[in-house]
């Protein structure tokens, strides 16, 4: 189970890499030479920032969860795959705060962050450390 545990931990890895390079390429380049067309491609890249340090926040924590685990069982090969399937969700809604930045797409995205910082900090909360069974 140990081969597992970080042929897991180097998947997330590789999982959240690709996460960080669809965020860059999804930026909007600026089409004229306007300064509304660059101040536009500003927000964009402000807005990338935002969500490039949330996802780096969340492989730091994630790295930290998987140093402090000894072991894996079934459970938390699922609870993975569903947190990896919401963390893949982030350049969607970056790029709809991007096209379109009004409270309901930054609630979404507010939500989308709640939803995956939930488990990893109820882990830190509680100082779980999966176990292999």
């Amino acid at each position: 189970m140990e081969k597992l545990k970080e042929r897991l931990d180097m998947f997330s890895d590789a999982v959240i890499a690709i996460i960080i390079t669809i965020m860059v390429l999804e930026l909007p380049m600026p089409q004229h030479d306007s300064l509304a067309e660059y101040l536009q491609f500003g927000k964009a890249i402000g807005i990338f920032f935002i969500s490039f340090c949330f996802v780096a926040n969340i492989w730091y924590q994630h790295s930290i969860l998987y140093n402090d685990a000894e072991t894996m069982n079934n459970h938390v090969f699922i609870l993975e795959f569903i947190f990896l399937a919401f963390l893949s969700l982030t350049p969607t809604f970056t790029k709809l705060i991007t096209v379109d930045t009004n409270r309901h797409t930054v609630m979404a995205y507010g939500i989308l962050t709640f939803i995956v910082n939930g488990p990893v900090y109820a882990c830190q909360l509680f100082s779980y450390s999966p176990k292999i069974q």
